[in-house]
């Protein structure tokens, strides 16, 4: 679906499109407000270019940005570059589901942070409940730490438990949900 822009219409998320000289917002086909570029995507057999979220830089390193379907965004993760405002250039830039915008200077420049009974999923960049924290679904808990919601709270499904600082053979340490030794570990997003 192509979408307005300042003087064209602008390619949104996912869409196929065709690079163009870069750095000139006017020849972008992506919708560039949406912090969309043009980018490559190569297999053994073919070469397309698709509308998919930029690459920011940030104090401490390069931050992805990635596509939020409720915002209709490209949106900042966990400690990534966000602004409030029209910012030297760029337009507002705002922080994933359960982060908030943290004004580091009085330059409209911040960093993203998750508010509080969120913590910060490694992974992904997101803000997700944690362990034994309060949940409405299934979706709203760490994924990569196996919880689910049940009554209420992020907890571990059957026939697993709550690991803390487990370390890992790739010798990453993680707290997460394990299999009980003998059961059977069946793990589901669907709400509970």
């Amino acid at each position: 679906m192509m979408v307005q822009g300042s003087s064209q219409q602008r390619l949104d998320y996912q869409e196929k499109c065709e690079k163009t000289p870069i750095g000139i917002p006017d020849l972008t086909p992506c919708d560039y407000i949406k912090y969309l570029e043009c980018t490559s995507i190569s297999n053994s057999s073919t070469n397309q270019s698709f509308c998919l979220c930029r690459t920011l830089p940030g104090a401490d390193g390069n931050y992805t940005l990635y596509y939020d379907k409720d915002l209709s965004t490209c949106v900042s993760p966990w400690s990534g570059p966000c602004w409030n405002r029209f910012h030297e250039g760029n337009y507002e830039l705002p922080c994933s589901k359960n982060a908030v915008c943290v004004q580091a200077d009085t330059t409209n420049e911040g960093y993203c942070e998750c508010i509080d009974g969120f913590s910060h999923q490694t992974q992904t960049g997101n803000c997700v409940v944690p362990y034994d924290g309060s949940c409405s679904a299934s979706t709203d808990c760490d994924f990569y730490a196996h919880l689910v919601c049940s009554e209420q709270k992020c907890s571990c499904g059957p026939k697993s438990e709550w690991v803390q600082n487990y370390v890992t053979p790739t010798n990453q340490t993680v707290s997460a949900c394990v299999g009980l030794v003998g059961g059977q570990f069946h793990f589901s997003l669907e709400d509970n």
